[in-house]
């Protein structure tokens, strides 16, 4: 008999979702800047510095917050009204930080800093941001999607 413990947590389920962590991370980071690089040709230069790290790194790190909040959402067995409130409210709660970091005097002051984000909000008026989120999103999430979607259909509860 396996005990609860073993079940929930055990090694083999420690390391696939290490594993897990580092696909999606190599996923996230090679697909954002690949296509930043692509559309617009000028943000990987020759010396290997990126010519607008606020927007490549605020696109990465919604990809990175919308894949863990998704990933958190396929672990769940049961989903209600306070669940699906607190992932709704950690991806707004996202832009409100960044609103408040690029576009107002508030943040910036407190933490002392000169504030060089300003507009970095701008990235997200561009379609083709939405659709690399997207697309991002569901590649990484795909085998987790499927290992998930197997598991239930092979073994139902």
């Amino acid at each position: 008999l396996r005990s609860a413990r073993g079940l929930f947590f055990s090694k083999r389920i420690f390391w696939r979702w290490i594993g897990e962590g580092f696909y999606q991370s190599g996923i996230i980071t090679l697909l954002v800047l690949g296509i930043f690089s692509y559309v617009s040709g000028s943000v990987i230069g020759p010396a290997g510095h990126t010519s607008d790290i606020w927007s490549v790194g605020s696109v990465i790190h919604l990809c990175v917050c919308l894949v863990v909040t998704f990933r958190l959402l396929l672990e769940n067995k049961s989903i209600n009204r306070i669940i699906a409130a607190s992932y709704v409210f950690s991806v707004l709660s996202w832009f409100l930080w960044c609103w408040l970091w690029s576009e107002t005097r508030t943040v910036p002051l407190l933490l002392s800093s000169n504030n060089p984000a300003t507009g970095v909000l701008t990235v997200f008026s561009y379609p083709i941001t939405w659709h690399l989120l997207f697309l991002t999103c569901w590649i990484a999430l795909l085998p987790s999607f499927l290992a998930n979607s197997s598991n239930v259909l092979l073994y139902p509860s």
